[in-house]
């Protein structure tokens, strides 16, 4: 029975098969290489990512930290100008919707300024501390700074849905002008000689660019001229709109008292 059985298998005779022996003499075998998942991917640039923002800091006199104050302060000068201009019905029915897209915008940018604020580097006995956690204790010590920049987030532009007449409630954005401020170098010794030929070479160009007449002619022309357009202005007679609502009204007292006071000062 089980000389049956064996017979019925066929025996291998390993001679007669040819083994190549480059393939023992070759070093780098064949092998299948293990490719990451893309979630492992993500996650790998994920703990990149965590590791750069904890390590982030941003040198106080660097190109581009004067840059980014350059953006805030882009800011803060759109919402200066914003606020005033849309009080006026006709502006604020065309541009509502762009007005709300931009003030999420540099709101957004405001936002980010807090965190580089946290990270901004500061001198210390003479050197330049860059450690993260020192730089976040240093920001939050300045409370008063911190309140001020807490408060200019405040999102009450949530209310010009309500009501978008009170445009002047983005006034708060302004106080962010604090962060526009970039800081000078002024760690190293100042020649004085060098500030003050500068100084001189700059008043000789600017008092050297002031000679030139006017177009308007002689002196009668010019007095007279200017006498028109400031009677113009003042009496409202170049078909001047009048204010028709609150904060129309505050807006022509206040530039009415910034008039009267620099008329003040010139003349005092």
């Amino acid at each position: 029975m089980d000389s049956d059985a064996s017979s019925d298998y066929e025996i291998i005779d390993p001679s007669q098969f040819e083994v190549d022996e480059k393939y023992f003499d070759n070093v780098e075998l064949e092998s299948y290489d293990v490719y990451p998942t893309g979630w492992t991917i993500f996650k790998e640039i994920l703990d990149d990512l965590r590791h750069r923002l904890m390590y982030f800091y941003v040198p106080s006199n660097s190109k581009y930290y004067y840059l980014w104050s350059l953006l805030v302060s882009i800011g803060v000068l759109y919402n200066m100008f914003a606020m005033v201009i849309f009080i006026f019905a006709d502006i604020k029915a065309q541009f509502f919707w762009n007005w709300v897209f931009f003030n999420i915008l540099f709101d957004i940018v405001f936002a980010i300024d807090v965190f580089v604020q946290s990270r901004l580097t500061y001198l210390h006995e003479g050197e330049e501390v860059k450690n993260t956690e020192k730089l976040r204790k240093n920001y939050f010590l300045q409370k008063l700074k911190v309140a001020n920049d807490i408060l200019c987030l405040f999102p009450l532009d949530f209310f010009l849905f309500w009501d978008d007449s009170i445009s002047l409630l983005r006034t708060i954005r302004a106080y962010f002008d604090e962060n526009c401020w970039y800081a000078e170098d002024i760690d190293h010794t100042l020649d004085l000689d060098d500030v003050r030929d500068s100084y001189k070479m700059e008043l000789v160009n600017y008092w050297r660019n002031k000679h030139y007449r006017w177009s308007t002619g002689n002196f009668s022309r010019e007095y007279s001229m200017s006498v028109y357009w400031s009677s113009l202005t003042i009496t409202t007679c170049g078909q001047q709109p009048w204010p028709s609502t609150s904060s129309q009204n505050l807006l022509e007292i206040c530039d009415t008292l910034i008039g009267v006071l620099v008329f003040a000062t010139i003349i005092g």
